[in-house]
């Protein structure tokens, strides 16, 4: 398993709009652009966390990954109540 390729590629497309609006367009294209095993490309598709620790994505990566696949889940994310506290 290469958990480097894996975070690398989240990293990529978070810095790069071009990529990120071709992974939503064609997110097999963008993932066979890097050297993954079938696994972490099995573990990328299903999009979840327990799958996406098990390939090796750094957590904080996986917030973005996550925001990426379900653009709708920044809806349920805030800071709110933590700013109330400040």
């Amino acid at each position: 398993m290469s958990a480097w390729q894996v975070n690398k590629l989240v990293q990529d497309i978070v810095r790069d709009k071009e990529l990120a609006a071709a992974f939503k367009r064609d997110e097999d294209s963008v993932l066979r652009r890097y050297t993954l095993t079938e696994d972490e490309i099995e573990g990328l598709k299903v999009g979840e966390p327990p799958k996406l620790s098990a390939i090796g994505m750094h957590p904080i990566l996986q917030i973005w990954y996550l925001l990426l696949k379900n653009e709708d889940a920044a809806r349920h994310v805030t800071v709110k109540e933590y700013v109330q506290d400040l």
